[in-house]
């Protein structure tokens, strides 16, 4: 598990106290003749590329005993000028504590100390030195004092593109270095390994790399010897792993049987039997690799005890006893664990048993205690993939903890790695890179499922502070998990897991999950304000962070006119995919009466913006504004008395952070009025217009004359109407509220002068005597006076979204009721409109509220089979309807927006 770090000024981070860091260690001189009769010696030490003053350093020394030393020593860290020791040195408040060595042994010691805050920005060298009193400088013969070969560049900032991780990608992305080299690579910086070159120490700053080794196991069967050669002593249980062919001998190593090199078994099968390939015979150059399968460490060296019902065995050395001291804690801490994870996610970690370097025969989770490594725990898969699979496929893993780094609780340290073993049971669908952020960041919240009041999560509190980082961003996204569990329930996090084994991106593997982030997203943009109305955060877990935009306040803009009677505040939109922004409005001046908020982003899904609205008498309430053109906030009504607003911006889009257009940038407007916009409101017909036509049929043999003798009838009506602009009344064409209740209603009405019916009639002539003939005919009918267009609105309230608009589409009727030879003999086809929804239609309020001239339309159709009477037809009928309106003021005058 990696060092947490805390976000500063141009994404910076300040990393904690790490590692094998003690801030006090006694003195501990060796002496010649007493209990100790070794030396030690720094022959190798090896530290950062950057760090800014106040981060973290971090410091590899690699200690060699001449003889045995039984007394713990001090290691004690410099910053050099000249990479020689002297007493104008800056000595770094931190002390690393050594074990006792036996003789002629060495181990690697890693401390992550904190620089001085006032460091000058310069280029320095780090001189880590031994057998040294901590009370203040002493002379220290040369020998006990080594320097870092590379030099230590001290910076304002240490950002993300300068992890190891990130130097190690960018060389990759060049075509420097191969994938598997890069693999190699980042698994040494973890480990902090003294082979990793020096150009990619990068800061300690930088946050972890947990999952590389589960992308080592998954990539194994492609990996090039050197690599593996180079990486492969990380995958031998702990006993092994520095242990030289003599202690194996000595411990009793036995070789298992080999089961050869198959084809890497299908996950279930591997869930079922336990099978899987073993560590490539050049992956252990410190170690022989024929006894890579062995029980030494069941020897008296190592001991062990059971936890969780047996499911978890723990180990550690016999001759440091003081690691036994902690296995009592470590044992019940991860059984209570064990039980809360085997109930989220439903299943266990797969078994060890039959994989090919020994872990035990119980197939166990194996956790062992190791003081020397450089970490505070790290999960190790226990077998590799030999083929080339995209899938990250399931593994069993066991676990390596050192209990004296105190920057965290043990417990959560072991917690976190244990929900990783469970993690390791599913089969990612696309390899396991893409889905490590996820798996990082419920590592973290799981840890605080079963420690609730530990709070070590809280030293990831970066994503509640840098909003505008993706939220997929590792070990800070586990307050993204805890709004999961929080909002929609722990089961959205098993499902999401599910997910990883059937989708190939992560990200939307958890869009299927909880059920899109386009629906969700603001709701998280929401609680991630975590401070009053919406303090949620710290209701949940006593995390009291908030929001810094680009690690400054959040924007503050005061509304007021400054004496004028409209005035416009803009609300700039720029965020990148799923990140969120805050923008906070007081409003400072009571003669502010309307504000109207105008999003020039209403098309875009993935715009999301809401708003918390705090009220006068002290009310709050959170409006979602997203794909609205318009929003108006009318300070005379109780319910819109506003003093203050703040906006919360989120982007929902899927796509990944750096794809082009992956930022969404937008400038909303606060429209700010002295007066309300209030109803009712009037309006202007400039123009309407209706085109319908009917085509109405019987046929032969259902009624009398033409029909009777054996005659169709028929009859095409065409008909317009059409209105200039009409005449301004203030009685008329206005929205305004019903006498009793909230409801809006509304006539609108224009007078359309010369309407005229167009018909084509088909029938007979004289069908009462005989010669019938075959007639058709072509009439034209004037209407009488004025045609009335218009339709009727009906809203719930002002606030309602929509209004629903009740057209008048005309009559219905073909023929003529006193039918002849002048018509064809066509007799009155006709029928009514019976369903309302057809003639009906919706518009936003928003749309109605526009000053300028807006159009509104409609179009439509149906049909009947029987007329008004009950007799067979085939009758249609369509309309084509258009009107175009102005709000104006009361007295028909424009109205400005």
């Amino acid at each position: 598990m990696p060092t947490p770090s805390r976000p500063s000024p141009l994404f910076a981070t300040t990393a904690l106290l790490t590692g094998l860091a003690a801030l006090v260690a006694a003195p501990a001189t060796s002496q010649a003749g007493s209990a100790s009769s070794g030396h030690l010696r720094p022959t190798a030490v090896r530290t950062d590329a950057v760090a800014q003053p106040g981060g973290a350093l971090a410091v590899r020394v690699v200690l060699s005993a001449t003889g045995e030393v039984g007394q713990r020593t001090g290691v004690v860290v410099y910053l050099s000028a000249d990479a020689k020791r002297s007493a104008n040195d800056t000595r770094l408040r931190s002390t690393v504590k050594t074990p006792r060595f036996a003789a002629r042994s060495k181990a690697t010691f890693t401390a992550t100390v904190k620089l001085p805050t006032d460091l000058p920005l310069r280029t320095v060298r780090v001189i880590a030195c031994v057998n040294e009193s901590v009370k203040g400088p002493s002379k220290q013969p040369a020998k006990d004092c080594r320097t870092a070969k590379a030099p230590l560049q001290i910076v304002a900032a240490v950002g993300p593109s300068a992890t190891p991780k990130a130097l190690i990608a960018a060389d990759l992305a060049a075509g420097r270095i191969k994938p598997d080299q890069a693999l190699g690579y980042r698994a040494l910086a973890v480990f902090g390994d003294q082979r990793l070159p020096a150009k990619y120490s990068g800061g300690a700053a930088a946050g972890g790399d947990d999952s590389v080794m589960r992308e080592l196991a998954s990539a194994w069967g492609t990996l090039s010897a050197p690599v593996k050669k180079q990486v492969g002593k990380y995958f031998l249980p702990t006993p092994l792993r520095d242990a030289t062919p003599a202690e194996l001998k000595a411990g009793g190593a036995k070789r298992r049987p080999t089961k050869g090199t198959p084809k890497d078994p299908k996950p279930a099968q591997r869930q079922q039997d336990g099978s899987g390939a073993g560590i490539d015979a050049e992956a252990t150059p410190e170690v022989d690799p024929s006894v890579c399968d062995t029980e030494y460490f069941k020897s008296k060296s190592w001991q062990s005890r059971a936890a969780a019902g047996g499911k978890i065995r723990i180990h550690w050395r016999t001759d440091r006893p003081e690691d036994g001291k902690d296995a009592a804690s470590i044992a019940s801490d991860l059984t209570a664990a064990y039980a809360k994870y085997k109930t989220l996610l439903g299943r266990e970690p797969l078994p060890d048993s039959e994989v090919d370097c020994y872990h035990g025969p119980d197939g166990a989770l194996d956790v062992y205690v190791d003081r020397v490594i450089g970490k505070s725990a790290i999960t190790v898969p226990s077998t590799q993939a030999t083929g080339n699979q995209a899938d990250c496929e399931g593994y069993p893993g066991f676990i390596v903890t050192n209990p004296t780094d105190a920057t965290l609780s043990m417990r959560f340290v072991l917690a976190h790695e244990l929900f990783h073993v469970f993690q390791m049971s599913y089969s990612y669908h696309s390899g396991c890179k893409d889905y490590a952020w996820f798996d990082e960041g419920s590592a973290n919240w799981a840890a605080h499922t079963v420690f609730p009041t530990d709070d070590s999560e809280h030293l990831w509190d970066g994503q509640l502070i840098g909003v505008h980082n993706d939220v997929a961003d590792e070990y800070y996204s586990w307050v993204f998990t805890l709004w999961i569990e929080q909002t929609l329930g722990a089961d959205k996090i098993r499902k999401t897991f599910e997910q990883f084994e059937a989708q190939g991106n992560a990200v939307h593997a958890v869009d299927a999950a909880i059920g899109t982030w386009r629906k969700h997203f603001l709701d998280f943009a929401k609680h991630g304000w975590n401070q009053a109305p919406y303090a949620s955060f710290a209701s949940w877990d006593r995390l009291a962070a908030q929001p810094r935009p680009h690690y400054q306040d959040v924007t503050q803009a005061n509304l007021f006119l400054a004496g004028q009677p409209t005035r416009t505040a803009y609300a700039e939109f720029a965020v990148d995919t799923r990140g969120r922004d805050y923008r906070r409005y007081p409003v400072t001046d009571d003669k502010i009466r309307e504000i109207v908020f105008k999003n020039d982003l209403a098309g875009n899904p993935d715009a999301r913006i809401g708003a918390i609205l705090t009220l006068r008498g002290g009310q709050t309430r959170f409006e979602d504004w997203s794909g609205q053109e318009s929003v108006k906030l009318c300070r005379d009504e109780a319910e819109d008395d506003v003093t203050e607003i703040v906006l919360v911006y989120a982007n929902s889009k899927l796509d990944d952070k750096w794809a082009t257009g992956g930022q969404i940038t937008g400038r909303p407007e606060l429209a700010l009025r002295d007066t309300c916009d209030t109803l009712p409101w009037h309006y202007k017909i400039l123009s309407a217009s209706l085109k319908t036509h009917l085509d109405g049929q019987r046929a032969a043999g259902t009624g009398s004359s033409c029909l009777a003798k054996g005659y169709d009838t028929r009859d095409q009506v065409d008909f317009t109407a059409g209105a200039g602009p009409q005449p301004f009344d203030p009685e008329q064409n206005v929205v305004k509220q019903q006498r009793y209740g909230d409801a809006l209603e509304a006539r609108f009405q224009a007078k359309a002068p010369g309407a005229k019916w167009e018909h084509l009639l088909t029938g007979c002539e004289r069908p009462y005597q005989p010669p019938t003939s075959f007639c058709q005919q072509r009439r034209t009918e004037q209407a009488t006076g004025d045609w009335t267009l218009g339709f009727s609105l009906r809203a719930s309230s002002r606030k309602a979204p929509s209004a629903t608009l009740t057209w008048y589409v005309g009559s219905i009727i073909g023929g003529y009721f006193d039918a002849d030879d002048s018509v064809c003999n066509v007799f009155t086809i006709s029928n009514i409109i019976e369903d309302d929804a057809v003639i009906e239609s919706q518009v936003a309020l928003e749309t109605l509220e526009r000053t300028t001239p807006f159009t509104l339309t409609l179009n439509g159709d149906t049909s009947w089979d029987r007329d008004s009477s009950g007799k067979p037809v085939r009758l249609t009928y369509s309309w084509d309807y258009a009107i175009t309106l102005q709000r104006v003021a009361p007295d028909g005058s424009p109205l400005t927006s």
